[in-house]
């Protein structure tokens, strides 16, 4: 659930390109790896709460938001729609 809000508050930044293509592709590309990392992890044996957890999302949102950046400055660097 932090993964997906942490992916939802980064892609919320960039909504304004919501209609070029790099921006979906760039989201698929996030939510596949979030998705491999959380399947990847036995988060059971991991008595983390809400509250531990919070610091990641946020670092997390941060690279997501960093990683949309980079993709946004290529793409307008290459004039790419």
């Amino acid at each position: 659930m932090l993964a997906a809000g942490a992916i939802i508050c980064a892609a919320s930044g960039f909504w304004d390109e919501r209609r070029k293509w790099w921006y979906w592709c760039s989201l698929f590309v996030v939510t596949i790896i979030h998705g491999l990392i959380v399947l990847k992890f036995s988060w059971s044996d991991r008595p983390l709460n809400y509250w531990q957890l919070l610091p990641f999302g946020f670092a997390d949102a941060l690279v997501v938001f960093v990683f949309l950046k980079i993709v946004q400055w290529i793409a307008k660097k290459r004039n790419v729609s």
